[in-house]
C-alpha cells in the first residue's frame, strides 16, 4: 500500500498513493461521464418544449386563442412521437430478444440432433467393426485364401 501523506496535503495525493483507489475511481469517473452523455443525446433528440406563456386566460386577447391552439397542438404532437418512439424502440428490443432465444433453441436441437447422429454412427461402426472383427476370427479357422479376402473386405470397410 502507499505511504501515509501528512494533513497539510490535498486529499487528492492520498489518492494517488493507492493505484487500486485511484484505479476504481476513473473507472467511477469514466461511468457517469458516459451516462451523462447518453443522457444529453437524450435531451438533444427531443424536441424543444414550447412553454405556453399566455394560455388560455382571461385577459388574453382575442389573437391569442390562436396562438394557444398552435402551441397546444405542437405540444401534443412532441409527445405523441416520443411515446411512438418509445413504443417502437420497446417493439425492436423484444423482437430482438425473442429472435436471440429462437436462435438459441434452435441451436441447442441442432446440438442435440447432431450429437445423436454422431452417436449412432459410432455405434454403427463400432458394430461393424465388431462383426468384421468376429468374420475375421472365424475366417481364420478356415483356409487361407479365405482369411485373407475377411482382412481384405474389413480393412475396406
Amino acid at each position: 500500500m502507499g505511504e501515509i501523506v501528512p494533513i497539510s496535503s490535498t486529499a487528492g495525493a492520498l489518492i494517488a498513493q493507492d493505484p487500486e483507489k485511484e484505479a476504481e475511481l476513473r473507472e467511477q469517473r469514466i461511468k457517469e461521464a458516459q451516462e451523462l452523455e447518453a443522457k444529453l443525446k437524450n435531451i438533444n433528440k427531443a424536441d424543444q418544449r414550447i412553454y405556453n406563456v399566455s394560455g388560455s386566460t382571461a385577459g388574453a386577447g382575442s389573437g391569442d386563442f390562436h396562438y394557444y391552439r398552435l402551441i397546444r397542438r405542437k405540444e401534443q404532437d412532441r409527445l405523441r412521437k416520443m411515446e411512438q418512439d418509445d413504443k417502437q424502440k420497446r417493439e425492436r428490443e423484444e423482437f430482438e430478444a425473442k429472435r436471440s432465444q429462437a436462435l438459441t433453441e434452435l441451436e441447442a436441437r441442432a446440438a442435440k440432433k447432431r450429437a445423436k447422429r454422431l452417436k449412432k454412427k459410432a455405434k454403427k461402426k463400432q458394430k461393424t467393426g465388431a462383426a468384421a472383427g468376429a468374420a475375421d476370427d472365424s475366417d481364420q479357422e478356415g483356409s487361407g485364401d479365405e482369411s485373407n479376402h475377411g482382412r481384405a473386405a474389413a480393412a475396406a470397410a
